[in-house]
Order: structure tokens, then C-alpha cells, then sequence
């Protein structure tokens, strides 16, 4: 005749010797719940990094054309419009440089003294999503 003690001891290991459905079934809704928030926060870093890498490469792109800027006020030539494609780090930009039209003082008026306005537009042709950055700068002063 068999004790209870040994009894018990078979029911335990019987128990033992693996998962159950129920406990696997609990542990893949878990990791796919963990995985999900995982992937979710990959998603929203990849486009953060991606907006900030835009806005430094137009940065630079717009300090590059107000340093030709400034090589224009000091050889005294004309500033015009302009429309150039440039390709930095791998994306192709395009960098738009307007000047901001002045309402003319009436003739009988002395012509005042004030900064030329200028305003850089650059554009990532390549992905539509990034947007359009607009730097708005005052160059150089008329001469007197």
C-alpha cells in the first residue's frame, strides 16, 4: 500500500515536467506587448534623429549662403534671387534665396538707410514628410 506522502510527491512531479498551454500562452502576450512598446519607441527616436539631422544639415546649408551673402556686400555686387540644388551627407537639398522687396519711398523722400532683407528657403527634394525651412537675415547696410 502506497503512502500519501508518496502520492503527493508523484502529483508534484507530474506537475513539474513542463509548461502549461495557459502559461505559454500568458508569456508570448506578454513579450509581444513588451516588443510592440520596444519597436514603437525605435520608430519615434529613428524620426526624431531624422527631423533634428534635417534641421543641422539646413542650418548649414542657410550659413553657407549667408556667408556668399556676405562675400557679396563686401565686392559691393547686386543681390538676386537664386535657385540651386545641393547634395549634403548623402540628401539632396534645395536652397532658395529671395529677397525681400521694400516699398519705395516716394521720390521726393531722402532714401533711408536700412538692411537688405533676404529669406533662405531649403527643402529636402528627396523625402516630402521633413518640412520646409524658411531663415529670414538682414545683410549688410546701404552706403550713405
Amino acid at each position: 500500500m502506497r503512502s500519501v506522502h508518496s502520492k503527493v510527491t508523484d502529483t508534484q512531479r507530474h506537475n513539474s515536467n513542463g509548461y502549461t498551454v495557459l502559461e505559454v500562452v500568458i508569456a508570448i502576450f506578454i513579450f509581444g506587448c513588451v516588443a510592440a512598446s520596444l519597436f514603437r519607441l525605435i520608430m519615434s527616436t529613428d524620426r526624431i534623429r531624422g527631423r533634428s539631422l534635417h534641421l543641422e544639415y539646413s542650418t548649414r546649408l542657410a550659413t553657407d549662403e549667408a556667408e556668399r551673402l556676405r562675400s557679396h556686400a563686401a565686392d559691393n555686387t547686386p543681390v538676386e534671387d537664386s535657385t540651386y540644388t545641393v547634395e549634403y551627407n548623402g540628401r539632396q537639398y534645395l536652397v532658395k534665396r529671395h529677397v525681400i522687396e521694400k516699398d519705395e519711398p516716394p521720390s521726393f523722400l531722402p532714401k533711408p538707410r536700412e538692411p537688405l532683407g533676404i529669406e533662405i528657403t531649403v527643402t529636402d527634394e528627396r523625402n516630402a514628410v521633413l518640412p520646409e525651412l524658411t531663415f529670414k537675415l538682414l545683410v549688410g547696410q546701404e552706403q550713405p
